[in-house]
This record gives structure tokens, sequence and C-alpha cells, in this order.
């Protein structure tokens, strides 16, 4: 947050526009709904539950709007305008409390857009957002296609991104240990594209390629740098956290940088009856059904949408399979490598031990 967020200086009466004369260093608190505010910049908003309409070709500018205490909307005109200076590029918007609602009906034009606070904010409008969406906490719902501008997102701890039914993101979506969610109505595309982003992790891509809703539904994507799977120090990638397709059969293609030819889609096994329970496998053995088939290339929608096909494409660095059961994936080698690479790590162990008993 900036400094001086909600040290307010100026209380609006409620009128039809902001009373007094702020200024571009003026924080205005509400008092009453704004029926037909003319072009105004202060430093930040305070709705307080309060409503505020631009007139026809009105423009607010803004550096920062706080929205506490219930539900608020902001529409009209020619949109929000960022009035940043002094070296500051991120229009912050705060919903306070997890009861606060924001709804921004109107255009944004900012250099990037900062999400905190544990509420909700609804963007509806065709945005101008160059860089990055952050969202800290909290959750904002994207409701048209451009909601986010032409950006990144970063979806931070605590923080939810929810694309409501109907709407397609073009934007790179980095999700740092928040959560994803997509809307699909009933008969809709599970299409959709992730990517992970931590200091230290692998920065792993999860893209559903297929896939019709026979429910209404929400994909719920998150992405982990651990896990205490049994045999985790063979997973390849970043843990991809998957839920909401039910039983439908869908495409899940991972990617990482670079990729051998004996790697695979892996499932964590969460059949507490298995052998293999807590740990990775081949993530079509978890399947109700299909057979295993395994291709040496990339998915090709026109062919291969059959459950149990599975697939690397070393080229593009991505493991794909046709399945039809959610949970934790990642990409693990095949079980012939496992033994080699067991087989390395009790060498390093006794030359360790060696040195330890010289």
């Amino acid at each position: 947050m900036k400094a001086g967020f909600i040290d307010d200086i100026h209380i609006s009466s409620g009128s039809s526009t902001i009373s007094g004369t702020p200024t571009s260093s003026s924080n205005v608190k509400l008092a009453g709904e704004i029926t037909a505010q003319t072009s105004v910049a202060i430093n930040t908003l305070n709705l307080d539950s309060h409503d505020v309409a631009l007139g026809s070709g009105q423009t607010l500018t803004v550096n920062g709007i706080l929205q506490s205490g219930g539900s608020a909307t902001i529409s009209g005109g020619n949109g929000i305008t960022y009035g940043g200076s002094g070296g500051e590029t991120d229009l912050v918007i705060r919903t306070d409390t997890e009861s606060d609602f924001l709804i921004i009906s109107n255009s944004i034009f900012a250099p990037n857009l900062t999400k905190s606070g544990e509420g909700v904010l609804l963007l509806s409008g065709s945005n101008d957002i160059g860089g990055t969406t952050a969202i800290n906490s909290g959750v904002l719902v994207a409701a048209n296609n451009s909601a986010l501008g032409l950006g990144s997102v970063t979806v931070k701890t605590g923080g939810i991104l929810v694309a409501a039914s109907g709407v397609t993101l073009g934007n790179v979506l980095h999700l740092q240990g928040g959560l994803y969610a997509k809307t699909v109505d009933s008969g809709g595309s599970f299409n959709l594209k992730a990517a992970s982003q931590f200091s230290g992790g692998r920065d792993t891509t999860a893209e559903i390629l297929g896939g019709i809703a026979s429910s209404d539904t929400s994909l719920e994507n998150m992405f982990w740098e651990t896990s205490d799977a049994l045999n985790d120090t063979l997973r390849l990638t970043d843990v991809y956290s998957f839920q909401g397709t039910g039983s439908d059969i869908f495409v899940l293609q991972l990617s990482i940088s670079s990729l051998n030819s004996d790697s695979y889609l892996g499932w964590l096994d969460a059949d507490t009856g298995s052998d293999t329970y807590n740990q990775w496998i081949n993530a079509v053995e978890g399947n109700s059904g299909g057979t295993p088939t395994f291709f040496a290339r990339g998915y090709n929608a026109a062919t291969d949408f059959h459950l149990g096909y599975y697939g690397v494409d070393v080229s593009t660095g991505s493991a794909w399979a046709v399945l039809d059961h959610n949970s934790d994936f990642t990409i693990i080698p095949e079980p012939s490598t496992w033994g080699l690479l067991m087989g390395a790590s009790l060498v390093l162990l006794n030359a360790r031990r060696r040195r330890q008993t010289r």
C-alpha cells in the first residue's frame, strides 16, 4: 500500500460530485453517492460503500482506491486513469475485508495494477494495463476478455483470480502460490493456460489442451514448489494441482525449459489402498479406463483424444496425457531412468561414507 492511502483529509458530503476543491494530493472519503462526477484528479479515494458514476466524457485520475464496509460500483465516463508520480507505477485497489465487494465497469488506464485486501474486485470493462497485474490477496474477477489488459498477471499466495463464464484471458498467468479458477458452463471448453514462477522453482507451464464440460464447473489451478511424495526426488517440474473436471475426459500438458525423451506426465497416487500410494506414477494409470498408449511427439487434437493416450515432445519440453481424473501432477522419468538415478544416489552416499570413515 502507498503511504497515506487511508489518511482521509477531504470528505465528500455526498452529492452529484465530490464536494470542495480536491487536488491531486487529496485523500477523499465519500459520505454519499456520486452521480455525475466531472473530471477530477485526487490521490486516493475511499468509497465507503458509496457508488461513483462519472459524467459523460469525464475521467477520474487517482493513485489508489479503497472499498470498505460493503459493496460499491464505479461506472461511466471515460474511465479511471493512474495519476502516480515520483517513480511509482501501480494503481492500487484495495477491497478491505472479505465482505467488501467493488465493481469497476468502466475502463482503467494504468501502467500496472495491484489488487490487495481480502475482498472481491470485479472488472467488467476493457482495460489498458500495459504491465503487470498483481493479486496480492483477496479475489479479482475478470468479467471481460480484456479485463486485465495486455500484461502478465501474478497471483500470489492468498490471492485468487477468477475468469468468469465465457471469458478467455490471453494474459500470461503466473501462479506464485495463488489460485486461478476458470468458470466453465456445461458444454464449454476446458482450454486454459497458466505458469508457475517461484524463486528457486522450476517455472512450469500447464495447459489444458482439450475437453468439454458435461456440467457447470470451476477449473481450479495452483502450483507448488514442493511435495511430500515418497519418491519426490524424481520430480522434474513444479507440482501442478488441478481440480474441477470430475470424470470428464481432458488433455493435460506440462512443460519446462528442457526435457529428455524418457519422461512422461506423472500423477500423485491418492489411493490409500494402492502399493504406490503417495508416489508419483504414470498419470494415465489413474484413469478409470482406456488403454495406455505412448507417443514420442506432441499432442495431435485430430487423432489423440483417446483416454490413456500420452506422450512427450522433447522439442517443446512438454509431456501430455489424456485423463479423466484430477489431483496433483508433475513430469517424472521412465522407471528405467529411476534405477539410474537411485544408483547414482547410492554411489554418492557410499562415497560420502567412505570419506567420513577415513
